[in-house]
C-alpha cells in the first residue's frame, strides 16, 4: 500500500507524470538521474518507490502478455539504472529484485528466482526492514529450498518469515509452507500440527486453498482418502476460478487421481490425469514445465502398478522431454556436461524413475538403458548438491538420495557379471566413487579455490570472518542446549541463520571470479587409469560398496583390477558386528581369544581374498557401511588358535591406510615431503586431571627424545592457545581427552573447555599430519556415502592431509609407547603408514604378558589420508657426559692461564714504568 499510495502522490505532480513518461519510453538512467537531484533526502526516498512502482507498471503490461522475458528485460534496465546511487540500496530496489523473482517463476527458472530473493532480502536486512515485503520473500525463497529438498534452509526461511511477518498478512500462507514443508520431510504429525494452527487464521482465499492443497497431501500420505479427496475438492474449487492459477489445478488434480486409484476407481484415476495433462500443455504453451514433469511421473508410477511396463515408460519419456530436451536413454555418448544439467528435482526423478521400469525386464539392452538413465539422474543430483551452502544439507541431500545410487550400482555390476567387459567396471568404480565423501571434497576444493583463484585479500578476509564467527555461533548454541538455556539457544540459533546468509552471499560475490567458479565446477572424480598411475608398484587400492545384500569389492594396482562380491548373510553380519563389539573389550579378549580368532579370520577370507593379499605389500582401503568401524590389520592371514603375541595378523604382513575417496590419491601424487616439519604437542591433563577429566600422565612419554616440538601443557594447553598456533605447523600432536558421538556433543578438550566440532571444522590448517592421542577420535555417527563423521574427519575438513585416530578408549601406557615408536620411526624416514605398521609390531613383539598383545591395546589407532615421508625437526644434539666434563675442565685451564697472563702482564708494568 505504502508503494501504491507514494506512486500515487508522484504521480499527481508534474515530475511525476513526466518521470512516467520517461519510464514508458525506456529511459530509465534519465530519471534515476532527476531523481538523485532532489535535495530532500525523505522526498528522495519516496521518489525512489515511485521509480520502482512505475518500473513494474510498465513490466506488469508484459507480463499480462505472457511476454515474461521481456517483463524481465525491463526490471533489469530498471536495476541497472540503479547501479551506483543509494537508490540501489533502497527499499525501492528490494521490491524490483522481488518483482524479478516472480517474474522468474513464472519461467521456471528457479535458481533466478531464488537469486533475486537473495538479493531482495539482502536489502532489506541491511535496512533493518520488517514487515509483509519481507515476509513475502523469505516464504517464497523457502519454496525454492523445498523443491531442491534443502530442508534445513526451508525451515530457517519460513521461520525468518513468521519472525517478520508482525502483522500477519502473510502468516496463512506461510503456515501452508510449513504444513507442505513437514510433508516433504514425511513429519506428518507435524504437518497436522501447523495445520490446526493454520485453520484458527483468516487470510486470503488463495493462501486458505494452499492451505488445503498441503493438508490433502498429508491425508493421502496416512491414508485417509475421503479427507484427501473432499479436501482437495475444496481447494480445486477455488483454483477453477483464477485463469492464472493452472499450476495449482493441476496438483489438485495429480492429488486426485492418486485417491482415486487408492480407492480402486482406475478409470475415474486416468480422467483426472487427461484432464491436468490438457490443462497443463494449454497453460504452458512457452515451452517445457516441471509441473508437467512431475504429472507424467506420477502417471507413469499409476501406469507402471495398474497398466504395464511399456505405458510407464511412455510417460516417464514424456517427463524426460519436459526437463531434458536433448536426452534419450538409447544415446551412448558421454555424462552430461555440468552446466547442461538442470537444477530440478523432478529431472532427477524422471531419469530415476525411467530407469527403475526398465529393469523391470531386465535384458543386457535394457540395463544399458537404464544405466543411460541413472547417469542422467546422478548428474542432476550432483548439480543440485552444488545448490547447497550447508555440509549439513548435503549430508542429508546425499543420504536422502542414497537409493538413487545403490540402483545404479546394482545395475552397473549385474551388466559387469553379465559380460565381464572392462568398460562395465570402469563404470562401476566411477559410480561408486561419485557418492562417496562429497562434501567432504566440496570443502577441500573450496579452499584450494580461496587460496588459488586470485580473489582479492578483501574478500578472502571476509570470508574468513564469517567462518569464525558462524564456527563460534554454533559452539555457543550447543552449549546452551548442553546447559538446558533455550533462550540463549534460540538466539544463536537466530544469529547463526543471518550469518550463514552472509555467508552464502559471500560465496556468491567469490564465484564471480572466473577461477574460483572454475574450481569449484570441475569434475573431481578419478578415474581407474588415474588411480594405477596414483599407486606405488608394491600397492593396491581396495574399494567397498555396501550394496545392501552383499559388499562390492574393488582392487585396483599398477596393472590390474578386479572385483568381487561378498554376501552379507549372516555368519558375515555376525562376524562383523560381533569382531566390532569385541575388539575394545580389554577382558572379553584376554578371557575369551576364540570370539577374535575365529571372526578375524573369516572376515579376512572374505573381505581380503588370497590374490589380493598377493598383489600387493600397502594396501589403501576406502570402506563403506560397517566397514568403516573395523581396523582391517586385526585381521588374521590364516586360521590361527594360539597366543596373542604370535597370531598371523595383516599388520604383520602390510602396510595400512585408509581414505574417504579413491579421488584422495590423485590429490597426493601433487604433495611433496616437507622438510623441516614443525610439530606442536598439546598436553592439557599431563600433571592434572581438570573438569571432570583424568590426568594423563604419559602425555610428555608420547615424543621421543630428539624430536623437536613446541609444547602446550597443563593451563598453557587452552583452545583459545590452540587456535592461535594450530595454522602454523606441520604437525599436530593432541594429548587429551576428546568426546565422539553426535555433533551436539563431540569434541576435543582442552585445558579451559572443549573445542567443538563446529570450531574444528572452520579451521584452515596447513598440517601433513594431525595425531589424535585420545579415545574414539575415529568414530561417530555414519552417513550414507560420506562415511563416518568423526573428529578426525572433521581435521581433514579444516585441511589436515592425514590422521592417526583411534576407534575405542585407550590405553594410556600402551598408547604413549605406540606414538613414541611411531615417531621414531618417521624420523628414520619411514612413511607415515610403514611407521604405524613398525610400532605396532614392536607393541607386538616387546617382553610383557600375552594379554597385552591383544588388539585392544595397538590396533585402535589406524592412519587416514595420504601417505608419505615427515623430516621432522630435531632437537639440539645433546652432548655426551664425558664431553661436557671435557668442555668445563677446558674452560677451567683457560681461565686459569688469562688470570696467570693478567698477573704476569701487571709485575712486568711495574718493573717499566714509562
Amino acid at each position: 500500500m505504502l508503494l501504491l499510495l507514494n506512486a500515487g502522490l508522484w504521480a499527481q505532480s508534474s515530475g511525476g507524470h513526466a518521470a512516467a513518461v520517461l519510464i514508458g519510453e525506456g529511459r530509465y538512467a534519465e530519471v534515476v538521474s532527476r531523481i538523485r537531484l532532489e535535495k530532500s533526502a525523505e522526498r528522495r526516498s519516496a521518489e525512489w518507490e515511485s521509480y520502482a512502482e512505475q518500473c513494474v507498471q510498465r513490466a506488469e503490461q508484459a507480463y499480462d502478455r505472457g511476454e515474461y522475458d521481456r517483463a524481465l528485460a525491463v526490471i533489469d534496465s530498471a536495476l541497472t539504472a540503479l547501479r551506483g546511487t543509494e537508490g540501489a540500496v533502497s527499499k525501492a530496489a528490494a521490491y524490483l529484485w522481488s518483482w524479478k523473482a516472480w517474474a522468474h517463476r513464472q519461467l521456471e527458472q528457479y535458481s533466478e528466482v531464488l537469486e533475486a530473493y537473495e538479493a531482495a532480502l539482502g536489502l532489506y536486512e541491511r535496512l533493518r526492514e520488517k514487515g509483509p515485503h519481507v515476509a513475502y520473500c523469505y516464504k517464497n525463497a523457502a519454496q525454492v529450498f523445498i523443491r531442491r529438498q534443502d530442508y534445513r534452509a526451508a525451515d530457517q526461511y519460513l521461520q525468518a518469515a513468521l519472525r517478520s511477518d508482525s502483522a500477519g498478512d502473510y502468516r496463512l500462507s506461510i503456515y501452508a509452507q510449513l504444513v507442505n514443508h513437514a510433508y516433504w520431510q514425511d513429519s506428518l504429525d507435524k504437518a497436522l500440527y501447523y495445520a490446526s494452527l493454520a485453520m484458527k487464521l483468516s487470510g486470503p482465499a488463495a493462501a486458505r486453498a494452499s492451505l488445503l492443497s498441503a493438508l490433502a497431501q498429508v491425508y493421502r500420505r496416512k491414508g485417509r482418502w475421503t479427507e484427501a479427496r473432499d479436501t482437495w475438492v475444496k481447494a480445486l474449487a477455488y483454483y477453477r476460478t483464477q485463469p492464472d492459477e493452472a499450476e495449482n489445478v493441476i496438483r489438485c488434480l495429480r492429488g486426485l487421481a492418486d485417491v482415486a486409484a487408492n480407492t480402486s476407481n482406475y478409470k475415474q484415476a486416468e480422467a483426472y490425469f487427461k484432464e491436468a495433462e490438457r490443462i497443463g500443455t494449454r497453460f504452458f504453451r512457452r515451452g517445457k514445465s516441471r509441473e508437467l514433469a512431475r504429472l507424467y511421473c506420477e502417471w507413469g508410477d499409476w501406469a507402471l502398478q495398474y497398466r504395464s511396463v511399456e505405458a510407464a515408460l511412455l510417460l516417464y519419456d514424456k517427463a524426460l522431454e519436459q526437463v531434458f530436451p536433448q536426452f534419450s536413454a538409447s544415446d551412448e555418448k558421454g555424462p552430461l556436461r555440468f552446466e547442461e544439467t538442470p537444477i530440478e528435482l523432478w529431472a532427477m526423478n524422471a531419469a530415476a524413475r525411467k530407469a527403475t521400469a526398465l529393469l523391470r525386464q531386465p535384458s543386457i539392452e535394457r540395463r544399458r538403458q537404464a544405466a543411460r538413465c541413472f547417469d542422467a539422474a546422478l548428474a542432476v543430483a550432483e548439480r543440485l548438491r552444488h545448490t547447497y551452502g550447508t555440509d549439513e544439507a548435503k549430508l542429508y541431500f546425499t543420504a536422502h538420495n542414497f537409493d538413487l545410487l545403490r540402483e545404479a550400482v546394482h545395475n552397473e555390476w549385474a551388466l559387469y557379471r553379465q559380460t565381464e567387459k572392462s568398460h562395465h567396471l570402469e563404470r562401476l568404480f566411477d559410480l561408486i566413487e561419485r557418492g562417496r565423501a562429497t562434501a567432504l571434497r566440496d570443502a577441500l576444493y573450496q579452499q584450494r579455490a580461496l587460496a588459488l583463484a586470485g580473489v582479492p585479500d578483501s574478500l578472502l578476509r571476509a570470508e574468513e570472518a564469517l567462518r569464525r564467527e558462524r564456527a563460534a555461533t554454533q559452539a555457543a548454541q550447543l552449549q546452551a542446549e548442553s546447559r538446558g538455556d533455550t533462550l540463549v539457544a534460540r538466539r544463536c540459533q537466530m544469529e547463526l541463520f543471518y550469518l550463514e546468509r552472509r555467508y552464502t552471499e559471500v560465496l556468491r560475490r567469490l564465484q564471480q571470479y572466473p577461477k574460483f567458479r572454475e574450481y569449484l565446477e570441475a569434475d573431481h572424480r578419478i578415474s581407474l587409469r588415474e588411480v594405477r598411475e596414483c599407486l606405488a608398484d608394491t600397492a593396491a587400492l581396495l574399494l567397498f560398496f555396501d550394496a545392501g545384500a552383499y559388499y562390492i569389492g574393488i582392487a585396483v594396482t599398477r596393472q590390474h583390477e578386479w572385483a568381487w562380491e561378498v554376501v552379507q548373510d549372516s555368519l558375515f553380519r555376525a562376524s562383523l558386528s560381533g569382531l566390532i563389539r569385541t575388539l575394545p573389550q580389554k577382558q572379553m579378549l584376554e578371557g575369551e581369544p576364540e570370539c577374535f580368532f575365529s571372526p578375524a579370520f573369516l572376515l579376512r577370507q572374505r573381505l581380503l581374498p588370497d590374490r589380493v593379499l598377493q598383489a600387493a605389500r600397502s594396501l589403501v582401503i576406502a570402506p563403506d557401511g560397517m566397514l568403516t568401524y573395523l581396523p582391517f590389520e586385526a585381521l588374521l592371514v590364516s586360521e590361527y588358535a594360539g597366543p596373542y603375541a604370535r597370531a598371523p595378523y595383516l599388520v604383520r604382513t602390510h602396510a595400512l591406510r585408509y581414505t574417504w575417496s579413491a579421488a584422495f590419491l590423485a590429490e597426493e601424487c601433487t604433495v611433496h615431503a616437507l622438510k623441516r616439519a614443525r610439530l606442536l604437542q598439546i598436553a592439557p591433563f599431563a600433571q592434572a586431571g581438570r573438569r571432570g577429566k583424568s590426568t594423563l600422565s604419559y602425555s610428555f612419554s608420547e615424543r621421543p627424545p630428539g624430536v623437536s616440538a613446541d609444547v602446550l601443557a597443563d593451563e598453557e594447553a587452552t583452545a583459545a592457545a590452540f587456535l592461535a598456533m594450530d595454522a602454523h605447523y606441520d604437525v599436530l600432536h593432541l594429548s587429551t581427552h576428546a568426546q565422539a558421538g553426535e555433533a551436539e556433543s563431540a569434541g576435543i578438550e582442552f585445558y579451559d573447555r572443549m573445542l567443538t566440532l563446529p570450531e574444528i571444522y572452520a579451521r584452515r590448517l596447513r598440517a601433513s599430519l594431525v595425531a589424535l592421542s585420545a579415545c574414539q577420535t575415529n568414530t561417530g555417527s555414519f552417513s550414507q556415502g560420506e562415511g563416518v563423521l568423526s573428529l578426525a574427519r572433521a581435521f581433514a575438513y579444516a585441511g589436515a592431509q592425514s590422521l592417526v585416530a583411534s576407534f575405542w578408549s585407550v590405553n594410556d601406557h600402551s598408547t604413549a609407547r605406540l606414538f613414541t615408536a611411531f615417531y621414531r620411526y618417521l624420523g628414520r624416514g619411514a612413511a607415515k603408514s610403514e611407521a604405524l605398521r613398525q610400532a605396532k609390531l614392536d607393541l607386538l613383539s616387546a617382553s610383557g604378558p600375552d594379554a597385552r598383545k591383544s588388539p585392544y591395546y595397538w590396533a585402535a589407532f589406524t592412519l587416514t589420508g595420504a601417505d608419505g615421508t615427515l623430516d621432522l625437526e630435531a632437537d639440539a644434539p645433546a652432548l655426551p657426559p664425558l664431553a661436557i666434563i671435557g668442555a668445563v675442565a677446558a674452560f677451567v685451564i683457560s681461565l686459569m692461564l688469562l688470570l696467570r697472563q693478567g698477573r704476569a702482564k701487571r709485575l712486568w708494568m711495574r718493573g717499566h714504568p714509562k
